[in-house]
């Protein structure tokens, strides 16, 4: 009875260990994702100040215009 206790202990705690790294990993991707959107974000601003086009950072950085737009309003 106590080694079937202790079995099922072992594997309730591996299970939380594993639950436990599958967070992990996926506040590590929210994570990355966030700081490459603030990087990009940094980047279309260098290249508005250094007077790049629109059109040039779309196709250099491969993205929206939309998202050059905002930039440049948040710049203003």
């Amino acid at each position: 009875m106590c080694q079937a206790l202790d079995e099922l202990m072992a594997d309730k705690m591996n299970e939380g260990i594993l639950i436990g790294k599958r967070e992990g990993k996926h506040e590590g991707i929210l994570l990355e994702k966030q700081n490459s959107e603030a990087k990009i974000r940094t980047i279309i601003s260098n290249m508005l100040a250094g007077g790049v086009s629109c059109e040039n950072i779309c196709r250099f950085l491969e993205c929206d215009p939309s998202l050059v737009e905002q930039v440049q309003t948040g710049i203003q």
